[in-house]
């Protein structure tokens, strides 16, 4: 691999932000772009030795980034991030990826973090960590799926980029090494993939890996891991449509409170007919609207479900209050103006 132009100092760059500028300034396609961010993320970072198995689990990707930035060094899960990181900044479709890895016919304890990234609209893998301080001389760049198998076995089966994945006991030597015979189109499931909101996405890999096996305690952990991340999205979502029906209902409630302030003040000044059932129509609209947010809170998968009784409890009585207000304005429109003006004075 000949060296690639780009060589910087440590402190050239603040952030992943800083670099992808250079690198789109600096290069005209992808194969560049790519050699150019491979080559300053491992030559420009150390491995932290001190915490090797402190791998970041959570789903914020800017907690892996920031620190290893500005330390200039970090384990694993830190170096694929940044990669990834700059990658994506650079216009580089680019995914993190979990697994575990085997050296020497080994199975390594910890578990593991590297890349795959699309290139001229084919999927290669990357283990910018694995290739940290070797100059130009990498191992692990741009790797064929077939050739990155052998030392890298991802939690999610998609990752492996292989139309016959390797179950996890033939990678840990516990099965005759070959192929699977069920064909698997990871180029179609990617595209499927990465169209997936964050929810769909770690609901899918859990899918891939409960029909793949939990095989073994990293497995089972990194499962575990997605499982809770579902269960927070999950919560995360009912929290956003409980208040986003809180907020419907508080519009309705203000719309419905200028309406009847304006016929305690005997519709004055004087609007059109038309205008006054304007401002009443729409209202039930409002309420179905947060009906159908509550229904969805009551029917999510989260086993911690938001309580919804109160504001239901709440939408009967707004319901009433504006069935009494299209009632008495019913009234109002078809009386002529010597009713209209009694009609005031029965309001309740």
């Amino acid at each position: 691999m000949g060296k690639p132009i780009l060589a910087q100092p440590n402190n050239s760059f603040n952030s992943t932000s800083e670099v992808a500028q250079y690198i789109i300034h600096k290069y005209q396609n992808d194969n560049d772009k790519i050699l150019g961010i491979y080559y300053w993320v491992t030559s420009n970072f150390r491995y932290d030795a001190s915490n090797t198995f402190a791998m970041n689990a959570g789903p914020d990707p800017t907690a892996k980034i920031n620190v290893a930035f500005e330390r200039r060094k970090g384990v694993c899960d830190n170096i694929s991030a940044i990669f990834n990181d700059i990658c994506l900044k650079s216009g580089i479709s680019s995914v993190v990826i979990s697994g575990y890895t085997k050296q020497n016919g080994m199975v390594d304890k910890a578990g593991h973090s590297w890349c795959a990234s699309s290139i001229n609209n084919h999927w290669y893998l990357f283990d910018p960590t694995w290739d940290l301080g070797r100059g130009s001389n990498f191992n692990y760049f741009m790797e064929s799926p077939q050739h990155f198998i052998v030392s890298h076995m991802p939690f999610d089966p998609l990752w492996q980029l292989l139309t016959y994945p390797i179950s996890h006991p033939q990678f840990s030597g516990n099965a005759n090494y070959t192929m699977r015979t069920d064909f698997f189109s990871f180029p179609d499931s990617i595209i499927v993939f990465l169209g997936m909101d964050s929810l769909q996405k770690l609901q899918s890999a859990a899918s891939r890996i409960e029909r793949f096996g939990i095989y073994n305690e990293r497995i089972k952990l990194n499962y575990d891991v997605i499982k809770m991340n579902i269960e927070i999205a999950h919560q995360e979502k009912e929290t956003e449509l409980y208040n986003s029906a809180v907020e419907d209902l508080n519009a309705v409630t203000n719309k419905l409170n200028r309406f009847i302030a304006y016929r305690n003040n005997r519709f004055l000044p004087l609007e059109p007919d038309r205008n006054l059932k304007e401002m009443i129509e729409g209202l039930n609209e409002g309420i179905v609207t947060a009906l159908k947010k509550l229904d969805d809170i009551d029917k999510s998968e989260a086993k911690l479900v938001l309580d919804t009784q109160s504001e239901r409890i709440r939408i009967e009585r707004i319901a009433q209050k504006i069935e009494d207000q299209k009632t008495f304005l019913h009234k109002y429109l078809i009386s002529d103006m010597a009713e209209r003006s009694n009609l005031f004075y029965d309001k309740k």
